[in-house]
């Protein structure tokens, strides 16, 4: 029997991503590849959960392909190219333009990802308060 697992980035669900070279709309490319124990990866994929895999292991995970010109680009990388693409304002780019604007599109992510990580911790600490405080005045 073999054990199944998937992971996809949340904005690749939520968002729309655009082909670099062509400018199509692209669409999630599921990449599936089974892990076996003895992998160097094994354990990051063996428990998921409260859930202990036993045996191998099909995991999928997910990358972008452009139905146009069938380029297939990894989640992270089209990430950059994206803040590239919002950056310069177009969805058509030369290798140039990602080169040039490719730092400060990954600085430019960090700092997003930085702020909701911000964000998340503070609701939770709210969170934790109200609900302290609602406990306690009874």
């Amino acid at each position: 029997m073999i054990n199944k697992t998937s992971s996809i980035d949340a904005e690749m669900v939520t968002k729309k991503y655009y082909c670099h070279k062509c400018g199509e709309k692209l669409v999630n490319n599921p990449r599936i590849r089974v892990i076996r124990r003895g992998d160097p990866d094994y354990k990051k994929y063996s428990r998921v959960g409260r859930t202990q895999f036993i045996g191998d292991i099909e995991h999928t995970e997910y990358d972008f392909k452009c139905c146009n010109c069938n380029k297939i680009i990894s989640a992270d990388e089209q990430f950059v190219i994206s803040e590239v693409q919002k950056t310069l304002g177009k969805n058509i780019l030369t290798e140039e333009e990602i080169i040039k604007y490719r730092n400060h599109a990954r600085a430019t992510i960090e700092d997003k990802r930085n702020l909701i990580s911000t964000i998340h911790k503070v609701m939770v600490a709210i969170m934790i308060i109200i609900i302290i405080l609602t406990r306690c005045s009874f």
